[in-house]
């Protein structure tokens, strides 16, 4: 488990009491607790609390690793998708989940779905999505443009959904 920077040493310094006051789950007894079973309990409750913002319904798609550490460093602002999106995701958050695993890692608003992209869109919009070669669906290949992406600092874990591949609603 990572270290929570915030609360290395605060214990020291305030004692459990004013700990306790200052972060509103906490109790004085828990807050007195090793730090390692303060860190843990902490990072469960901030987990259990983004598990309860995530709902059945929340749009999650599944995202290869390489792609995913592209769009966290804002180096892939478009991904590729075999479907427009517009009633579906477009204005609205989306989780994203990596591939092989069951636990968002981050989430990202589309601000906007291009396409079907044709030969020349995809040429020109290449700098944006970094996929190599020809168009990924063909006539059916589509742009989601990714703003406020935030990768979280703890992922959660989800349930995904049986035959879930790119997107699960």
């Amino acid at each position: 488990a990572r270290p929570l920077p915030a609360l290395t040493g605060v214990r020291e310094r305030c004692g459990p009491t004013l700990l306790a006051r200052s972060v509103p789950f906490l109790s004085p007894t828990l807050a007195s607790q090793p730090a390692h079973t303060l860190q843990h309990k902490l990072q469960l409750t901030l987990q259990r609390t983004l598990q309860r913002r995530i709902r059945s319904n929340d749009r999650i798609i599944v995202v290869q690793e390489k792609w995913l550490d592209k769009i966290f460093s804002g180096e892939k602002s478009l991904e590729i998708r075999p479907i427009a999106g517009r009633n579906t995701v477009l204005g609205k958050r989306i989780y994203l989940c990596q591939s092989g695993k069951k636990a968002i890692v981050g989430y990202a608003v589309v601000s906007h779905s291009l396409g079907p992209l044709g030969r020349a869109e995809w040429e020109d919009l290449r700098a944006a999505h970094r996929v190599e070669g020809g168009r990924m669906y063909g006539d059916h290949t589509f742009a989601w443009r990714l703003q406020g992406v935030k990768r979280l600092k703890y992922p959660v874990r989800i349930e995904r959904k049986v035959g879930s591949i790119g997107i699960q609603v």
